[in-house]
């Protein structure tokens, strides 16, 4: 029963984003199976109509495919959202509830996921000045606007958004709080432009109290969502409205992107999210398993930070893996578990990166050629760089010092060195230099 579930949640998440997921389809429990009828629970009755309103075709379709069959879908209640863990607050008597809704249920309306709330994101010194510029702006919007969020995939972006949203709704319920993925922004606008709905598209983005919008780097070269965003963006900012937006790299570094959304975009706050240390990784997978109730020894958990991608989504997914062997062997989690468990990923060959690979992956991210990294070309755009592909040659390769200067170009020695000691200086004065080092090993490792 749970099987035929589980292979449908794979099919479904290779048709929706991972907020859907997550959101709507992940906390669905299936209950029972009949001839023609497919009984799940969900968390409570609002779930049930929204389900029902926006997914129930696409569930349907899903079963059919996995199992041949055509099933009518039924849905009930569980009732089990855990108030303390949604931090629930008081109602305000400046700001009565519209109706007898909780902040979880309208934050659900808004498409935010009620479980990433403030008290459930693990801080650390990779993210601690992101969620302190988020939790600022989510008490007082307009603090930093608009607060641009950048960080790679699954180090908490999407849940610090998620964050101020609940938190605004849960201080007025009445807020305007709209989120949505760029994607979804696009073909939404694509939609209202065929059926003449642009008035409608243009009344629900622009007369809002606060816009979040989640991978905003996919708007790049799409010329037509660029200038509808462009007119949303300036008709929120110029009323004092909040707009919050994520990415995956600093406004500046989005290829394709017009310069005067560049410009609207670094006005405000632009902070990165760098990869969590260990500690911290430690912290998120405590926290999960406190979460899950499963009992995590302390150097087990220390052993998945140590062995597990810094991506905490790969991270919890290796928690996961390990919990769900665990019940399936009927062993408690322990280190023999573990590394029987991840013997095939401590047992894999480290990849061997190569000078070519760096000075590849740096011309990618900063949009130079690899001919301009091995050019004697002074300006800054082509020396910083290539300082940090030296830098990185260092810490990556087993080549001396001479060798790299030839690599890039036929370099001396004392280059290599001075590129070095500049790049680890200017990594120290500023972190999101850090966070791009960082980005840039984990796409070479990988």
């Amino acid at each position: 029963m749970n099987s035929t579930w589980k292979d449908c949640l794979a099919l479904l998440r290779t048709k929706v984003n991972d907020h859907i997921m997550s959101t709507w389809f992940e906390p669905m429990v299936c209950e029972q199976i009949d001839a023609d009828e497919i009984t799940f629970s969900v968390p409570n009755s609002f779930f049930i109509t929204w389900i029902k309103d926006n997914y129930l075709e696409i569930i349907e379709e899903a079963l059919k495919e996995k199992t041949g069959s055509s099933f009518r879908v039924h849905l009930t209640a569980r009732n089990d959202y855990d108030p303390s863990l949604l931090d629930e607050p008081a109602e305000s008597a400046l700001s009565p509830c519209p109706s007898e809704a909780t902040t979880c249920e309208i934050a659900l309306t808004r498409r935010l996921n009620p479980r990433y709330t403030f008290d459930s994101f693990v801080e650390g010194g990779c993210n601690q000045f992101a969620r302190a510029a988020a939790l600022c702006v989510a008490e007082k919007t307009g603090s930093y606007n608009p607060l641009f969020l950048y960080a790679g995939v699954g180090l908490g972006k999407t849940h610090l958004m998620n964050a101020i949203g609940y938190t605004v709704l849960a201080r007025n319920k009445r807020a305007r709080v709209s989120f949505c993925t760029s994607e979804e922004f696009t073909n939404e606008m694509i939609y209202s432009i065929r059926h003449a709905k642009m008035d409608d598209f243009r009344n629900k983005y622009r007369n809002v109290d606060v816009l979040l919008i989640d991978d905003i780097q996919f708007i790049a070269g799409k010329e037509g969502t660029q200038e509808e965003f462009f007119h949303t963006f300036n008709a929120i900012y110029d009323t004092s409205k909040q707009v919050v937006l994520t990415s995956d790299k600093h406004p500046s570094q989005i290829s394709d992107l017009e310069e005067r959304l560049i410009s609207r975009f670094s006005c405000g706050l632009v902070e990165s999210m760098g990869t969590p240390d260990l500690e911290t990784k430690v912290a998120i997978l405590k926290k999960k398993a406190s979460e899950d109730s499963v009992n995590l020894p302390d150097e087990v958990a220390y052993f998945l930070a140590e062995n597990c991608d810094s991506n905490t989504r790969v991270l919890v997914g290796s928690l996961v893996r390990l919990t769900a062997i665990s019940a399936f062997q009927g062993k408690p989690i322990s280190m023999e578990l573990a590394r029987a468990c991840f013997a095939d990923k401590l047992s894999r060959p480290a990849k061997v990166i190569t000078v070519n690979d760096i000075i590849a992956a740096v011309s990618k991210t900063f949009n130079v050629k690899p001919a301009d990294i091995k050019s004697k070309k002074k300006q800054r755009m082509f020396a910083f760089p290539r300082q940090i592909g030296m830098c990185l040659a260092r810490e990556l390769t087993e080549l001396s010092y001479p060798d790299i200067g030839a690599a890039f170009g036929g370099r001396n020695h004392a280059t290599v060195i001075h590129a070095a000691k500049k790049i680890e200086k200017a990594v120290e004065a500023d972190h999101s230099l850090s966070n791009i080092l960082d980005a840039l090993k984990r796409d070479l490792r990988s």
